[in-house]
């Protein structure tokens, strides 16, 4: 009863963690998948400037710090974990030598 209660309730930082525009639907189509990351790196920056707002207050607020980073800091492993199917993925654009360079 415990487990299944516990996934049903989150706390609000593993709600803020959680990815809310990254999901397995859009990484199977390349053009949804671009703008999805970007919708969620907006939303990650959005995160870093409030951190660094909070920071930069006089006298700082250590609460509004924390809770950011805590944000931030879950935020990390979980995009990680997202990759794009094997084949899917590219390897890195090497630049090109010009013959006359």
């Amino acid at each position: 009863m415990l487990r299944s209660l516990s996934s049903r309730f989150r706390t609000r930082e593993e709600e803020v963690a959680r990815p809310h525009y990254l999901d397995t639907n859009s990484l199977a189509i390349p053009d949804l998948a671009i703008h999805a990351l970007r919708m969620e790196l907006s939303r990650t920056q959005g995160f870093a400037v409030a951190a660094l707002a909070a920071a930069n207050r006089l006298p700082p607020d250590e609460a509004s710090v924390e809770h950011e980073t805590s944000a931030l800091q879950a935020l990390a492993p979980r995009h990680r974990q997202l990759r794009a199917p094997a084949e899917r993925r590219q390897p890195a654009a090497r630049p090109r030598r010009d013959a006359g360079a």
